[in-house]
């Protein structure tokens, strides 16, 4: 199987964290950039205990359970959990392979990505009507 195509079927923080060796450590520079995330993100997340790179003088780094958790926060926030959620989904294993999600958690955030949609949809229709009204020339309103 091509790279490419093994690219195509996976994000791209899967491929590059499964061609991560086992005792690669990198810096918070490298680590964002890998991660396609912000310095900024790191320190908060470290600062709200989600991750705890290894501190050397004022270095942190970031070790391959480190950075398989950074991809599993990240994997949590797309699926729209927030970071308090992420952080019990996770639990306190630092060698966590996946989030712990039950079939009722992934029910209840179903649910709630529902309503969320539809709070979205009718923002999104009620900005578009007063865009319209505000720009139709021939408008009364």
């Amino acid at each position: 199987m091509s790279t490419a195509h093994i690219v195509a079927n996976k994000s791209l923080s899967d491929f590059i964290a499964d061609q991560i060796s086992d005792t690669e450590v990198i810096g918070i520079g490298e680590m964002a950039q890998r991660f396609n995330t912000t310095l900024r993100t790191l320190r908060f997340y470290e600062a709200r205990g989600l991750l705890k790179p290894r501190r050397e003088g004022s270095m942190r780094l970031y070790d391959v359970a480190a950075q398989k958790r950074f991809r599993l926060i990240d994997e949590g926030r797309k699926l729209g959990f927030t970071l308090t959620e992420i952080t019990e989904l996770l639990g306190s294993s630092r060698n966590i392979t996946e989030l712990n999600l039950s079939i009722q958690i992934i029910k209840d955030q179903i649910i709630h990505l529902e309503r969320q949609r539809v709070s979205v949809d009718e923002a999104l229709a009620d900005l578009r009507r007063r865009y319209y009204l505000l720009t139709d020339p021939g408008s009364d309103e």
